[in-house]
């Protein structure tokens, strides 16, 4: 199942884009106004704003370019754009009193992507849309991490039910936990920063951050050095299949970089990343016009890697649904397991993706596998059973999202 979108004539998707590069200049803002005022589905752009979670960049491109206030309201992205940059800042002042809280509690954490990243890529934390908070510690302090956690109110969501001794055998096999509270935002506890050995293997995290002021406090990130890797590591697991993750990736790169992008390349070189920082550095360019030199641009479109996954990104992209949202059992995963194939190094790099498409962290922590052998028959007896209804259940979802972002 793979949609075929329409890049020439989807005047929703092209508007899109053009928010994403957030307009400032007088010439740009007016371009984006030329633009807004073509013949514009302002119902089928909100749907491509909700699968793209970009509420906050539509809303205040077409803001600042003084598209019609009650065009926006009529259609519903004023109110989606409100409700999100509401979301956001409460995250923030979450995550503040979280880092403050592991702090106080001598446990090292740094904030992966989130309020942060809204500050470094835009300047402001309320245009970033926000949906959980990722908080990183170290394999050696997650079960005080946890405990702290549940002392603060949070329960152990996915995977549920493990004891300590279990959640430790998870740790081992996976790199995050997801762990909710009523009334704020969920918090997705990593220990690492990417599955898989091979997966930007010498980074030391919390040897190398930053401190970013948010929200009336202060908040660890990720440093210059390992930001990029990480963030590309992370979008290309996806396809990049939804647009506000190569957007804050444009927007750090925009306002952070000072266009060292060969400096860059060759760090993410030394973690085994440069193909994912590459892919991104490309799409941002192709997307968002962002400026490279043309002897690098010549470079990365013509290795032969990096065109595949440019083509796998453009296809997910294209998609009526993004990151878990894809259905599994379809052409566009299989591409998308594809790519994650063509990033990794070596064998164990590829070993380790076909190992997270086929074991169950949660069963094997809970010592449910048994022997190795019967675990794996099981694990196929099952899913040969389940196919038939996967395959039809993925097929329904698949066409009312595309219905979803069709036009009227």
């Amino acid at each position: 199942m793979v949609y075929r979108a329409r890049p020439v004539a989807d005047a929703e998707l092209a508007l899109l884009l053009a928010a994403c590069r957030r307009p400032e200049t007088p010439a740009e803002i007016a371009a984006f106004s030329a633009a807004a005022s073509a013949k514009i589905n302002w119902r089928r752009l909100v749907a491509l704003v909700k699968r793209h979670r970009i509420a906050g960049l539509a809303y205040d491109a077409c803001y600042r370019a003084g598209v019609d206030d009650v065009v926006l309201q009529d259609c519903g992205l004023r109110d989606i754009a409100r409700e999100a940059a509401s979301r956001s800042l409460r995250s923030a002042v979450q995550t503040v009193q979280l880092q403050t809280q592991f702090d106080l509690a001598g446990l090292p954490a740094i904030i992966l992507k989130g309020a942060p990243l809204g500050a470094l890529a835009y300047g402001d934390v309320s245009i970033k849309e926000q949906w959980d908070i990722d908080l990183l510690t170290t394999p050696e302090a997650v079960l005080a991490a946890r405990r702290l956690l549940l002392d603060l109110g949070y329960t152990l969501h996915e995977p549920a039910g493990l004891d300590e001794a279990q959640f430790l055998n998870f740790t081992r096999l996976t790199k995050e936990a997801l762990f909710v509270r009523p009334g704020a935002q969920a918090v997705e506890l990593h220990w690492r920063l990417m599955d898989g050995e091979e997966s930007l293997n010498g980074a030391v995290p919390f040897a190398d951050c930053r401190t970013v002021p948010l929200a009336g406090g202060q908040v660890r990130t990720l440093g210059d050095r390992l930001q990029l890797p990480y963030l590309a590591c992370h979008g290309q697991g996806h396809g990049w299949s939804r647009l506000k993750w190569i957007a804050d990736v444009n927007g750090y790169l925009v306002r952070h970089t000072d266009g060292r992008f060969d400096e860059m390349i060759e760090d993410a070189r030394s973690l085994a990343a440069h193909r994912s920082v590459e892919a991104a550095i490309l799409l941002c360019h192709d997307l968002f016009s962002l400026k490279l030199d043309d002897s690098l641009l010549q470079r990365i479109r013509t290795k032969p890697a990096i065109q595949t996954l440019h083509w796998i990104n453009r296809q997910c992209i294209a998609q009526p649904a993004g990151g878990g949202d894809l259905p599994m059992y379809s052409l566009v995963t299989m591409m998308l397991i594809l790519s994650k194939l063509i990033i990794k190094p070596n064998w164990r790099g590829l070993n380790g993706v076909m190992g997270t498409y086929w074991i169950k962290p949660a069963d094997l922590a809970r010592g449910r596998q048994g022997r190795r052998l019967g675990y794996n028959l099981t694990r196929l007896m099952g899913l040969l059973v389940r196919l038939p209804y996967r395959i039809v259940r993925d097929r329904i979802k698949f066409r009312r999202a595309m219905l979803s972002v069709e036009r009227d």
